[in-house]
């Protein structure tokens, strides 16, 4: 669930240096802040639909406020220099990730129709691929369009082929991240350790996309160009896992892991530490 509030700067007030991290991902909090025009700006601050205590908690515009003070990210923008322009905690939630069949068989369900965007598939906001991904598929549409205008039949199921080859993978992908946060949020709320197995793969990733991708990006221009292409939907998901040179430079990153110091906190490293900074 994500709650927001916005604000405005006060006159004669800037917005905080840019230069460090504008979110963070706690495990059991993600939070990030989304600037806009006119002087605007809104912290967000997202949690497991099971959390019901924190959930409800966020609700309160002071609880809120307080939450974003503690956190590293968030905090600079809430120091006194803007004030907030809703008097409310705008919440969002029932958020699926969806993708609709409109060809079964080679077969249209439905004749006349050709759905693009969030009519086809929805996924996560928080990784930011929705407008994207609709303009992807319209760009997509055109093409099948333009190849078969005088067949409406072979015009949906080239457009479906396209949608399917191109654009699915970023569904499942957004499937499986959701799965993997809503594991580790469970695990912490539970108050386990989400990477106690040793075992499993999914602490090695875990360890890797902490300690090796991150630091990575910060010292290889190879690295975080290939996150950014990724990220901006121009590789497919699993493309810097499976390009050998790129997983060369996160693994040699990893492996010096004990030679660096430890990565700053982005806030309470434990749910219990954050309930206790916050109002009653």
């Amino acid at each position: 669930m994500y709650f927001s509030r916005f604000y405005r700067l006060r006159e004669g007030e800037e917005y905080p240096p840019r230069s460090g991290p504008i979110g963070g991902d706690l495990g059991y909090l993600k939070y990030g802040v989304f600037v806009g025009d006119n002087r605007t700006f809104s912290v967000t601050l997202a949690t497991p639909t099971v959390d019901d205590e924190l959930r409800k908690m966020l609700a309160d515009p002071v609880v809120f406020d307080s939450c974003a003070r503690q956190l590293v990210a968030t905090a600079p923008w809430l120091d006194g220099r803007a004030q907030p322009i809703t008097e409310q905690v705008h919440v969002m939630a029932g958020l699926l990730n969806r993708w609709r069949q409109y060809v079964r068989d080679g077969r249209p369900l439905a004749t006349g129709l050709i759905p693009v965007g969030d009519a086809v598939l929805c996924t996560n906001p928080l990784y930011g691929r929705g407008c994207s991904i609709a303009f992807w598929g319209a760009h997509l549409m055109a093409q099948a369009v333009a190849a078969h205008p005088d067949d409406p039949l072979a015009m949906v199921g080239a457009y479906d082929s396209a949608l399917r080859a191109e654009i699915y993978p970023w569904y499942r992908a957004g499937v499986e991240q959701d799965a993997e946060a809503r594991r580790v949020a469970a695990a912490l709320l539970a108050g386990d350790d989400p990477d106690g197995d040793t075992s499993d793969p999914r602490t090695f990733m875990r360890s890797v996309f902490r300690d090796g991708l991150l630091p990575a990006m910060r010292s290889d221009a190879v690295v975080l160009r290939a996150f950014f292409r990724s990220f901006n939907l121009l590789s497919p998901p699993d493309a810097m896992a499976t390009d050998a040179d790129v997983g060369a430079r996160v693994f040699a990153a990893w492996q010096e892991r004990d030679q660096r110091p430890p990565e700053p906190q982005l806030g309470p490293a434990h749910r219990a530490d954050l309930l206790a900074l916050l109002p009653a």
